[in-house]
């Protein structure tokens, strides 16, 4: 058995080193379960012990495909949810949820959106964005605008536009697009200000969705609590796992005492 979890480990340790998916599809899987049976047939017969430890390596190996097969398997479904390039950058309705801890800035909000329809005909819209919700500038006498309170949970009909994951991949610097294919974040955007945007009725019960109103509810707790206390946004870093509240100079500061992490 701990062979064929080694085994299995590999191929997938293989697949992460390509550049690109390789076409197998899954031939490995019958492969492997004929293997196993051999192996199950070997064990049971009364050969040497010689024997019965190849036959345990020759199973280990076979799980070298199928673990490289399960992996490919699992990023093609991930790869398959892709903005295509003709819906950048074009007005998109869509109807769905707050999916994450919305994350409160200077210029706005950021959040995740699980996205249940599609209201703009033939549009081919990822199942889960990053969308930016920006304060509404001044304007000619016209008063800041902030964008509505965001809760996890809720249902929205918005208006956004998008745009595939794009990052800077210098070495040892952040790798945006890895984060976001991790996260299955397949598209970015932000809402459009002049669109369709209005709270729905309902809230999604999903337990993720629970558990982030519940960290919301104890952020908003603290910060209103530390007002303006200089490390408030660690505090709140360090109890819910939200970063957002630490100020730029503060990061620097970590960044370079190597307390980053």
């Amino acid at each position: 058995m701990r062979l064929a979890i080694l085994g299995f480990l590999s191929g997938i340790f293989w697949l992460q080193q390509q550049a690109v998916l390789p076409p197998f599809g899954w031939w490995p899987v019958p492969l492997g379960v004929l293997v196993w049976l051999l192996q199950a047939w070997l064990v049971r017969q009364p050969h040497a012990a010689v024997v019965r430890a190849a036959g345990y390596i020759v199973v280990g190996l076979a799980c070298v495909p199928l673990g490289g097969a399960w992996a490919a398997w699992r990023a093609d479904v991930r790869m398959a949810q892709e903005l295509p390039r003709e819906w950048e950058a074009r007005d998109v309705e869509l109807s769905g949820v707050v999916a994450s801890l919305p994350r409160i800035t200077d210029q706005g909000a950021r959040f995740d959106f699980d996205v249940e329809k599609i209201l703009t005909e033939d549009a081919l819209i990822p199942d889960r964005l990053s969308l930016a919700w920006y304060t509404e500038g001044a304007r000619k006498g016209e008063e800041m605008k902030p964008p509505p309170t965001l809760v996890p949970g809720q249902r929205w009909h918005l208006t956004v536009r998008l745009r595939r994951p794009h990052g800077t991949m210098n070495p040892h610097g952040f790798d945006f697009e890895a984060w976001a294919l991790e996260r299955n974040i397949r598209a970015t955007g932000y809402v459009r200000a002049k669109g369709v945007n209005a709270k729905q009725d309902g809230m999604a019960g999903g337990f993720l969705y629970l558990v982030d109103r519940a960290r919301m509810t104890i952020r908003d707790q603290m910060m209103d609590t530390l007002k303006d206390q200089p490390y408030r946004g660690v505090l709140v870093a360090l109890a819910i796992g939200e970063q957002g509240a630490i100020p730029a100079d503060q990061w620097k500061t970590f960044w370079r005492t190597g307390t980053g992490h």
